[in-house]
């Protein structure tokens, strides 16, 4: 069990990671450079437009994503530019023979007609906003029976994440209450999972970064009160990727009972933790949670909570679920009290909760998960 590892902190990182990415459209056309230029807008990228093949070979190297109009793929080519990747020509109309050609020759990754393939462009401009994002560390959280502790363990990771970069915590469990209540922060203006609900395919992270409920410089989305969401797969799967996209850190607090949503948020996740009261029967329930987050694929490691005289030890924890014991946490009066006043966890860096997440994070962070 020992003590915890500690974490380098580093150079603390802004609350996201988005930066402006530059993309070029080269085209005559005017309609072209318009279309390029909303789509770019919807992006969020910073479109710049050039109306010949002139001034083309500085953008050509600085640009991250080049949109290549139809009516300049011939002198383009012509202009031996060196190859690079992120080229995408788009016309109006069905090219010819040359055209293919000149369009190989740049070294162009697709062709889209335009307006029937704007979705395509967009997503592709999309993805250049986002390319150079880091990937964030996906750590779920669940019980393994109720009352483990789990959600207060997920919300002490995230504030203790927030000290270290980027971090935001996302609640799983449409039926908890609501982590926003647990963290104080119920009142606080921002979107929730209602809000997300019908979030369908590439979720641009700068637009989830910008909306989220903060609570001491952590970004939390949050279930609600409502009872009327259930967390709908394909939102789980967009919001997790924005996430991992725009924070250097995600918590995922989880539900014990899978539905599809968990399945995605916990199969994603570098460590999934399992918070196990040390009693016999907290063990047992935790077999059943394991399996779930087995079948999913996550990596699982235990903390264990103590509470009492008479209880399991670590030891025979990890042997009955076949499982490490990455860290043990203690009943803190000062916790319990924070989570009464609706204060968040952890306002001073110490005792067990503290050490537990420290531990967690350090696991991750020097790719100890997998040992």
């Amino acid at each position: 069990m020992g003590g915890s590892v500690g974490v380098a902190a580093g150079v603390r990182e802004g609350r996201g990671m988005s930066t402006p990415r530059r993309v070029v459209v080269l085209s005559a056309s005017e309609a072209l450079l318009a279309t390029v230029m909303r789509l770019g807008a919807l992006a969020g990228a910073e479109v710049e437009a050039a109306h010949s093949s002139g001034g083309a070979r500085a953008a050509w190297r600085s640009a991250h994503l080049v949109v290549v109009g139809s009516d300049l793929l011939a002198a383009l080519a012509a202009a031996q530019l060196p190859r690079r990747a992120d080229v995408v020509v788009a016309s109006a109309r069905a090219l010819d023979e040359a055209s293919w050609r000149a369009a190989i020759e740049l070294g162009a990754r697709c062709v889209v007609s335009l307006p029937a393939e704007e979705p395509t462009l967009l997503e592709l401009i999309g993805a250049a906003v986002d390319a150079d994002q880091g990937t964030g560390t996906t750590i779920a959280v669940v019980g393994g029976c109720g009352g483990a502790g789990a959600s207060t363990l997920a919300a002490a990771l995230g504030v203790t994440a927030a000290r270290l970069g980027s971090a935001v915590l996302i609640d799983g469990d449409p039926y908890g209450g609501g982590l926003d209540v647990l963290l104080g922060a119920e009142q606080q203006p921002g979107a929730r999972w209602p809000d997300l609900a019908g979030t369908r395919g590439r979720l641009r992270s700068a637009a989830l970064v910008g909306t989220l409920v903060e609570v001491d410089g952590l970004a939390l989305l949050s279930c609600d009160r409502s009872g009327s969401v259930e967390l709908p797969e394909a939102a789980a799967a967009a919001v997790l990727d924005a996430a991992k996209r725009g924070f250097r850190w995600v918590i995922v607090d989880l539900p014990r009972r899978f539905d599809p949503a968990a399945g995605v948020l916990a199969g994603t996740a570098d460590l999934v933790v399992l918070v196990v009261p040390a009693t016999v029967r907290a063990v047992a329930a935790s077999s059943q949670v394991v399996a779930q987050a087995q079948a999913s694929g996550g990596e699982i490691r235990i903390v264990v909570r103590f509470g009492g005289s008479g209880q399991l030890s670590a030891a025979e924890i990890a042997g009955a679920l076949r499982l490490p014991v990455l860290a043990a946490v203690h009943n803190e009066t000062a916790v319990a009290a924070a989570a009464e006043r609706g204060d968040p966890p952890l306002h001073r860096p110490k005792g067990s909760l503290h050490d537990a997440c420290r531990a967690v994070l350090a696991a991750v962070n020097e790719g100890g998960v997998a040992a």
